[in-house]
């Protein structure tokens, strides 16, 4: 099988504790977002299921074996990955036959409780799922967009990697690429000079010639 999985981005290089313990992790961000959209996320570009690019998934797998450091993790974010739960498995399995000992990380709008009892299949490929809406009245933290969020740890390795997260600082890294900015992490925002102001923020991108202005 080789599906296409419909993407906004695929960054490589992610740092120790940005979204994740390990250093020079992968991150792919799906395209499309079905959730009653959250007031104040910092990613309104993912939200339509029309927009991004298409990838065959084999492509992806073969671009993280082209880079000259392997990655060590992988980090799904959004959108709501969940969108397109049969690409998205497809890729953690893939993903795995290659990289049997990186970490892989999802971030979900869908609460704890509806994971566990809807996505079972999903749970037994994840390390570390962060679950829950942002919600931007409450103050994020750690790995957290904000504190309603949960953290759920699901291999002895990811309680080993992460027996700490709470006293993680909130991490950002800056990419630029073809003139585009792109922020990813968490991080209090609200003195950038881009944005909306927010505190916390994923994934971020933005015309670099947009933000001189």
């Amino acid at each position: 099988m080789n599906s296409t999985i419909q993407l906004a981005n695929i960054i490589f290089g992610v740092g120790a504790k940005v979204l994740g313990a390990t250093d020079n992790k992968m991150m792919i961000i799906t395209q499309g977002c079905s959730h009653v959209k959250c007031k104040g996320c910092m990613s309104p570009h993912t939200w339509d299921s029309k927009a991004g690019n298409a990838w065959a998934i084999n492509e992806v797998i073969n671009l993280a074996e082209r880079q000259s450091n392997s990655p060590t993790g992988l980090v799904i974010s959004g959108g709501e990955p969940l969108d397109q739960i049969n690409e998205v498995m497809e890729l953690i399995a893939k993903f795995r036959q290659k990289f049997a000992h990186a970490e892989v990380i999802l971030f979900t709008a869908y609460q704890q409780s509806h994971l566990i009892k809807h996505y079972q299949d999903l749970l037994h490929v994840l390390d570390v799922v962060v679950a829950g809406a942002y919600v931007e009245k409450l103050t994020g933290y750690s790995l957290l967009g904000s504190s309603n969020q949960k953290v759920m740890l699901l291999t002895e390795q990811a309680k080993i990697n992460y027996h700490d997260w709470q006293s993680w600082h909130c991490q950002s890294q800056v990419f630029i690429d073809n003139g585009e900015i792109t922020l990813v992490g968490l991080q209090d925002t609200r003195n950038l000079n881009f944005g909306n102001g927010n505190n916390n923020t994923v994934f971020f991108r933005q015309k670099l010639t947009e933000t001189m202005k």
